[in-house]
């Protein structure tokens, strides 16, 4: 049995309450600010039998098959999400030292994709090409991190004991895993939780993150 008593206390701080709103900004009346989200909040740990790439992705896609995924339909949904800063802040909260995540900085800030940043898989209906992946150990973990480097534009994140680290997941990332790293990563999600009345909805949140990146060339 879980004893849930710790997550509820790292829900309740109220410091870190008060740090997300200055960082996400401002409630509307009698809306709240959560950085818990039940479906989502847990602990990311290492694999137990083979390294592990999760595959390049951007959240909102991530679980639409790749017909799909940038159909206009698709695309409006995430258009009204994109750079309001009350959806897509993803969490990880290292209890160890964590090297795993891989991440494209300004790719949160573009919906288009550059050239060289393709999703080739969907969590549904496609496996990610790394998981038929046959070798030893080393010989997965050096395919991976070559994949890894070679991704336009992507840094490894460091994070050190007790980083909380924010991120908008819907910008390009990844993850590394091996089996002889240790990891405890408290994994949740950020933003605004709203009341059921009609005037206080999404649409009234007060910010969006800028869109300041150029706009896709076509020729």
């Amino acid at each position: 049995r879980i004893n849930y008593k710790p997550f509820q206390d790292y829900t309740d701080l109220p410091i870190l309450r008060d740090a997300i709103q200055r960082l996400i900004g401002p409630a509307c009346s009698g809306v709240t600010v959560t950085h818990t989200t039940p479906t989502v909040l847990g602990i990311l740990v290492e694999p137990t039998e083979r390294p592990r790439h999760h595959g390049w992705h951007r959240d909102l896609v991530s679980d639409v098959p790749l017909a799909q995924q940038k159909t206009p339909e698709r695309m409006k949904i995430v258009a009204e999400r994109w750079h309001r800063t009350t959806t897509l802040n993803q969490v990880n909260c290292a209890i160890y030292p964590d090297p795993c995540l891989w991440y494209v900085p300004g790719s949160h800030a573009r919906m288009h994709d550059l050239p060289g940043e393709k999703q080739e898989f969907c969590y549904v209906t496609e496996k990610s090409p790394f998981d038929a992946m046959q070798g030893t150990h080393a010989e997965l973990e050096a395919a991976y991190l070559e994949a890894a480097y070679n991704f336009p534009g992507a840094v490894r994140v460091y994070l050190d004991a007790g980083d909380f680290m924010v991120y908008r997941n819907g910008g390009w990332h990844t993850g590394l895993y091996t089996t002889h790293t240790p990891r405890a990563t408290i994994h949740d999600s950020l933003g605004y939780q709203w009341p059921t009345a009609p005037e206080a909805t999404p649409n009234n949140a007060p910010n969006t993150v800028p869109n300041t990146a150029p706009k896709a060339e076509t020729k």
